[in-house]
């Protein structure tokens, strides 16, 4: 069991208001102050240079306490904590012999518990010690409270507590075994992925490739096309040449019939109008070897 203290609030006239209680285990010293040395004063301080300085400005003329030796007769060490208490009114039901407690406030406490003595080395020692008894002190509370919830712990039936295991093990699998699916699912996800890239792939190069041999086709009937034109464009010209060829022919043959020159049959080459033939022949015969080539 943990010591404590019922603090009760009473009122001027005497009439308890209140009261709390408050455990003693968790009354924490909570840091230290300086008083001055002087019995008379009742100055304190948070430092000893404070201190120190405070008795030269106020007691300069006095004479320091033969206890002490130099600075360390200016100050008392005194231990000081702070407490918060909540005020309790207890208010008596008429109709009934219980109490019922509320909370009405709190007070701010401090109080200086201990007074160290004069700053000597040997009280210096001691306050340390005093520190190290209230640390150990705390880390056994710690242990107690924790030995008492394990205790707690320990009257849970074995029997639920193996239940529980057992519910915990089951998520446990549960959870092992949606992860599997859901990794599997991504496998199966990222290889679908995969072959259709391959396929996209495969299908963009056989695009590419038709595409490709549809230009050749367009190029070679192109090609066809003009070939076929080129050829009856020359078709067209040589037949017109043939029929003034032919022309020519006649009015030669025509000429010849009606020489006058000879027995011969042959006509004057010195004729403008046999001349005018022969070269009518000779750009003609140039076109057409011209248009061959």
């Amino acid at each position: 069991m943990q010591a404590s203290i019922n603090i009760d609030l009473i009122s001027g006239d005497g009439e308890r208001v209140g009261g709390s209680i408050f455990s003693l285990s968790y009354l924490f010293f909570s840091e230290e102050r300086y008083c001055c040395s002087e019995e008379p004063c009742e100055d304190t301080f948070r430092t000893e240079a404070e201190t120190e300085a405070h008795w030269f400005e106020v007691h300069g003329e006095s004479t320091l306490p033969e206890t002490g030796v130099g600075a360390e007769a200016y100050a008392h060490s005194y231990r000081s904590c702070y407490i918060n208490i909540p005020i309790v009114s207890t208010d008596a039901k008429s109709d009934q012999s219980t109490q019922a407690s509320r909370r009405v406030g709190s007070i701010h406490v401090s109080a200086y518990l201990e007074d160290l003595g004069v700053l000597t080395k040997k009280h210096a020692l001691l306050k340390e010690s005093m520190y190290l008894a209230d640390a150990e002190k705390r880390a056994k509370q710690v242990e107690s409270d924790f030995a008492e919830y394990r205790q707690q712990q320990r009257k849970v039936p074995e029997s639920k507590l193996r239940e529980e295991i057992a519910a915990l093990k089951g998520s446990v699998a549960e959870l092992e075994k949606q992860k599997m699916v859901q990794e599997r699912a991504c496998e199966i996800a990222e290889t679908n992925v995969e072959k259709m890239k391959f396929q996209l792939e495969q299908m963009a190069k056989e695009v590419k490739d038709e595409k490709k041999k549809h230009e050749a086709r367009v190029v070679d009937e192109l090609e066809k096309l003009r070939v076929k034109y080129i050829a009856r464009e020359e078709k067209y010209v040589l037949d017109g040449d043939r029929d003034e060829l032919r022309a020519i022919k006649k009015q030669l043959d025509d000429l010849k019939g009606i020489n006058f020159r000879g027995a011969s049959g042959a006509y004057d080459t010195e004729s403008y109008l046999v001349q005018e033939l022969d070269r009518l022949i000779s750009i003609t015969r140039a076109n057409i070897e011209h248009q061959s080539s």
